[in-house]
C-alpha cells in the first residue's frame, strides 16, 4: 500500500539447551573470567545436566582447590549440587558449606532442605560422640584411681 511503512517485529525465541558440553569446555580456558562465567552458567543448568557435569567434576574441583580462584564458592555450589544428584550427601554437604553465602538457605528446594537436614544430623552425631568420649574418659579416670589404690 502506498504510504504505509513496514514494521519489523523482533521475536525472541528462547534457546533450548540440549547439552552442557559447550559450557564445560569453557572451564578449560586459561582466562579465569571465562571459567567464572561458565560456572555461573552451569549453576543455572545443573539440575538438568548434572550427569554430564559429573563426568567433568574433576575440573570444577581443581578450580575450587585453587585458593586464588575468585569463584571458589560458585565452584563449591555447583559441585555440591552434582553430589546431591549423585546421592553423595556427605560430599554435597561439605561443598555446600564451602559455597558460603551462595548456599542460599531461603530457597525452598529439595536440595536445600536435604543439605540442611544433613547438617543437623552431622551436628547431632558430633555432639553424641563428644558426650560419649567424655563419659568414657570419666570411666577411665575412675578405673585408674581404683588401680592406684591397689
Amino acid at each position: 500500500m502506498p504510504g504505509s511503512t513496514l514494521r519489523s517485529i523482533a521475536i525472541t525465541v528462547p534457546r533450548t539447551i540440549t547439552s552442557a558440553s559447550g559450557v564445560l569446555a569453557q572451564l578449560e580456558e586459561p582466562d579465569a573470567d571465562i571459567c567464572v562465567n561458565a560456572l555461573y552458567q552451569l549453576n543455572n543448568v545443573v539440575d538438568q545436566f548434572w550427569a554430564e557435569i559429573a563426568d567433568r567434576l574433576d575440573i570444577i574441583e581443581t578450580l575450587y582447590e585453587q585458593q586464588t580462584f575468585k569463584a571458589r564458592e560458585m565452584a563449591a555450589l555447583v559441585i555440591s549440587k552434582v553430589y546431591y544428584h549423585l546421592e553423595e550427601y556427605d560430599d554435597a554437604m561439605n561443598y555446600a558449606l564451602g559455597a558460603g553465602k551462595l548456599f542460599d538457605l531461603t530457597q525452598k528446594t529439595e536440595y536445600v532442605e536435604k543439605i540442611v537436614t544433613k547438617c543437623i544430623d552431622e551436628y547431632i552425631r558430633i555432639q553424641v560422640e563428644k558426650d560419649q568420649s567424655k563419659t568414657k574418659a570419666s570411666e577411665s579416670e575412675g578405673e585408674s584411681a581404683n588401680l592406684l589404690g591397689i
